[in-house]
């Protein structure tokens, strides 16, 4: 018997999926349900050569074309395969030949695994197994006449009890087995031969998950969930929120309004912008910015609200830039060994612009869609995704998940964990740099998680208000809310540092690509930008360390400055703007960071990296010359310090065409005390006298 496999085309989860799962306090509950109303619970929709899947008349429609052939359709929907559960469908055949079958298949694994009953509308039905692609009946194939003929609708009931498999067809028992393995998570239909198909509901009931592990000491303020009110929401659906770090700007997606740009009357981003009192939102706006149509959602905002991740026709998501005018175009992100056997993605890119998150379905995964890490290479690519482990990872979908801009804490939404429905937001915390230990994911409480539907958690910097989608209390649709968290389950704090390039000689705002690193070791930690329009640039940074922030720019002298956050312990904003000045003749530079052993020429190791910088400017302009000017304070003999002044520039040259800089490009001068550029009545201007520059005689 020929068999079709399942193709899947990759998708954005922009949407989630829609939870009916009441409180799991008692028995037969339901914890999944569809009727298939819309595709918020992401069936495949589409075609390929084997035929095609609609959503029709609140029916799920699906035509096979290939004859002595089958077709599954499946996903992955959470069962606690050693509780008892019962799982019911109703669905029809609409047309094709009598005697070929169509049913339900649980336990799945791919086309080779998986459980199947099946009924025919001439009134049979079959209960068989495959394992391995080893075909096995459980019951072969069996009159009754309790099955509806073509276009009636049937219901499909399996029940597990304390390991026995019972199969009732519209509400009559048929046959009872002992309980099949299940091979995967996978539950879905299968068709056989040339004809079609439609399934009208599908639900799920089981008894109590476990107990819920429930994030501890949570406390929430008086007004709990706040909805964002009808600036943001609308009586359409409102999903996909993205907050930019400095909490000021909204992106979300809107689905069927008349005024999307890219995709009229379906999905298009939008954005609002908080009041300048900071207290209400304005009203929100199509985002209609970006070049290219087809844009779906922002996945992520970088934190300088320069740089935006996007998801983007159902493909790979890219990347824009803000320029002078405007929005430059998209730019693809590429991961290695990308590959997603599932139809369903997300992402998130972290705030050091380095660390992406994903959500896929891979081979090494541990069912379902997997959440994955993937780190910035030295090309510009993603390395391979890694798994998070089993920590975080279940047999079923695991995904959505935000990087908080403490590059530690993850908050993502799981169907393989006890909670108020059968898709909950948990939070957990990265313990090491192997990014496979965690901390026990732990539920936000039934505050945020709800028997609705809640995904799509996003945080700001501050880390204070949580952003989220549900459909509970909404104006219509799915809407916007937020919640203040209580700080057992915030991210650890983090600094922003913000503010705007200059050129230095001429005060005006310039653009600039930042970086900012470990001030022990100059390891690049993360990155920014500062914009043309403005020179403005944000980064955010985990507390507890020194760093230096870099500024470069085209045709200017780097620029650099350092932050102490060694002991902050608080979210804490920092102004720092940096000048950075044009390679022209005349410019005259301070290097920063060139030690010498007390009262000698002699240059210390810690000077290496900021006379590496110069070596990299003259080989970049290997046309460059320059003068090498050593000053010192004014204290001692005015004589010996002129000759030490002159002998540390001497050093330095020494070292610079040590590092293959020609000795004709390099002039020095001593100046001793002459030259100060503070008074020398205290240590501390004392110091901004001792200093090595050079000027740039020659371009």
């Amino acid at each position: 018997m020929q068999r079709t496999k399942n193709y899947t085309i990759r998708l954005y989860f922009l949407l989630f999926f829609l939870c009916t799962f009441q409180p799991l306090t008692a028995q037969n509950k339901i914890v999944f349900s569809d009727d298939f109303n819309d595709n918020s619970r992401y069936w495949r929709i589409g075609s390929d050569f084997s035929g095609s899947y609609t959503i029709q008349q609140s029916n799920y429609v699906l035509q096979h074309t290939l004859p002595n052939a089958y077709k599954i359709y499946s996903k992955a929907i959470f069962v606690q395969k050693e509780k008892d559960f019962r799982l019911v469908c109703t669905l029809s055949q609409q047309d094709g030949e009598d005697n070929k079958g169509y049913g339900v298949v649980w336990g799945m694994k791919d086309d080779n695994n998986f459980n199947a009953v099946e009924i025919s509308s001439n009134g049979q039905y079959i209960v068989y197994t495959i394992q391995n692609g080893q075909f096995r009946v459980i019951s072969a194939w069996t009159p009754n006449k309790n099955i509806n003929g073509f276009g009636e609708k049937n219901t499909i009931e399996l029940r597990q009890t304390k390991g026995t498999m019972s199969v009732w067809l519209n509400e009559q028992q048929q046959i009872s087995f002992p309980s099949l393995p299940f091979y995967g998570s996978q539950i879905g239909f299968v068709l056989h031969d040339v004809g079609t198909m439609a399934v009208d509901k599908l639900y799920l009931y089981q008894d109590n998950l476990g107990q819920i592990n429930l994030a501890k000491n949570l406390q929430f303020d008086d007004k709990g969930r706040e909805n964002l009110g009808k600036h943001i929401n609308s009586n359409l659906d409102e999903f996909a929120p993205r907050i930019a770090p400095d909490g000021k700007t909204l992106y979300f997606v809107r689905n069927g309004d008349p005024s999307n740009k890219f995709s009229a009357g379906r999905q298009d981003i939008w954005f609002a912008k908080r009041s300048r009192d900071l207290q209400t939102w304005e009203t929100a706006q199509p985002f209609t910015e970006i070049v290219g149509g087809q844009t779906n959602a922002i996945i992520s905002v970088m934190p300088d609200n320069n740089r935006l991740i996007l998801f983007r026709g159902g493909r790979l998501f890219s990347v824009v830039r803000k320029g002078m005018q405007g929005w430059s175009d998209l730019q693809p992100i590429v991961i290695r060994n990308d590959y997603n056997r599932g139809n369903l993605s997300s992402h998130c890119l972290g705030a050091d612009q380095k660390t992406l998150m994903t959500c896929v379905d891979r081979e090494e995964g541990y069912g379902g869609m997997d959440l994955y890490v993937s780190f910035l290479q030295d090309d510009g690519t993603f390395s391979e995704p890694k798994n998070l482990g089993a920590t975080i990872n279940t047999s079923v979908d695991d995904f959505a998940p935000f990087l908080a801009a403490d590059g530690v804490t993850l908050y993502y939404a799981t169907q393989g964990k006890a909670g108020y429905g059968n898709i909950d937001i948990f939070v957990t915390r990265r313990l090491d740099d192997t990014w496979q230990s965690w901390s026990e994911p732990q539920n936000l409480g039934a505050m945020i998680n709800t028997e609705e539907c809640e995904a799509n958690f996003t945080i700001a910097a501050a880390g204070d208000y949580a952003y989220f989608v549900s459909n509970k209390d909404s104006y219509g649709a799915k809407d916007i809310v937020r919640v203040k968290l209580p700080k057992e389950v915030q991210p650890n704090p983090v600094a922003m540092i913000y503010g705007r390039v200059y050129n230095q000689k001429t005060k005006q705002v310039i653009a600039a690509d930042m970086n900012y690193m470990n001030l022990t070791d100059d390891k690049v930690i993360g990155s920014a930008n500062a914009d043309a329009a403005a020179g403005e640039y944000k980064m955010v940074v985990p507390l507890g360390k020194k760093y230096k922030i870099l500024a470069q720019a085209n045709g200017y002298l780097e620029a650099q400055d350092s932050v102490d956050l060694s002991n902050t312990t608080t979210y804490k904003e920092i102004q720092l703007d940096l000048y950075l000045v044009p390679l022209e003749e005349g410019a005259n530079i301070r290097l920063n960071g060139v030690y010498f052993e007390q009262g000698e020429e002699v240059l210390l190791s810690s000077s290496y990296p900021e006379l590496r910088k110069l070596v990299r400017l003259m080989k970049e302009n290997p046309t460059m010359e320059i003068r090498l000017e050593g000053h010192t304070d004014n204290v001692g003999n005015a004589y010996k310090n002129l000759v030490l002044s002159d002998q540390r520039v001497k050093a330095v040259k020494k070292y610079l065409v040590e590092q293959g800089i020609a000795e004709k490009r390099i002039f020095t001068q001593g100046f001793g005390g002459k030259k100060p550029v503070a008074d020398n009545n205290n240590e501390n201007s004392r110091q901004l006298n001792r200093r090595v520059e050079f000027v740039i005689l020659k371009k």
